[in-house]
């Protein structure tokens, strides 16, 4: 019957409005991925890193002041790990393209970042120089063709839920949550989305 339409209703409702309590900003620094760059970019590459990512990690570092963090391997305990790609203002950001089903990984990967640094009470090595984590920031360049209101939106059960146990365990340990949102539109969606 109707009781467990009700009761998944009631569940991602509670999902939704735990995921809507993070602090979300829309970027005005990249809000679009720029393929054309991208392009321009891996042309002037050598060697094999040329993938989306670096390239977002290292044009916002020469363009607004970021540390790139990215590639940069910690090795706790014999496990190595990439606490954040980019440094700013007492913030690690996790940067990941795709849609909701990939970008879970992001998730994954601030929540180990900050078991590691709770066990060096929050202070990161940044070129040699002491880098205090006040917050964390997943900044996901999501892959849709409309662009969203509310993170919550995004109509994926498991990141939702994700993302609602992430903005938990951030605030558990004494760290703010954030959330940068950008979007990856092939250059089609993007004079689509212009109109």
């Amino acid at each position: 019957g109707g009781r467990w339409h009700r009761y998944d209703l009631t569940y991602l409702n509670t999902i939704r409005q735990e995921v809507n309590r993070i602090d979300t900003r829309f970027s005005i620094e990249m809000p679009l991925f720029n393929y054309e760059a991208f392009e321009i970019w891996k042309g002037q590459q050598t060697g094999r890193v040329k993938y989306a990512e670096r390239f977002v990690n290292v044009t916002l570092a020469e363009n607004f002041g970021y540390c790139d963090g990215d590639r940069d391997l910690s090795s706790p305990e014999g496990a190595t790990v990439e606490v954040a790609d980019l440094f700013k203002d007492e913030t690690i950001y996790i940067v990941k393209i795709g849609e909701p089903q990939k970008l879970n990984y992001a998730i994954d990967q601030a929540m180990a970042s900050l078991s590691v640094l709770e066990r060096s009470s929050f202070i990161a090595q940044v070129n040699g120089t002491d880098f205090y984590v006040k917050q964390v920031c997943l900044w996901l360049f999501i892959e849709r063709q409309t662009d969203i209101e509310r993170l919550s939106d995004l109509n994926s059960l498991i990141f939702l839920t994700k993302l609602a146990n992430w903005r938990k365990f951030t605030l558990l340990r004494g760290r703010i949550p954030i959330v940068n949102i950008s979007y990856r539109r092939t250059p089609q969606q993007n004079t689509a989305a212009r109109r």
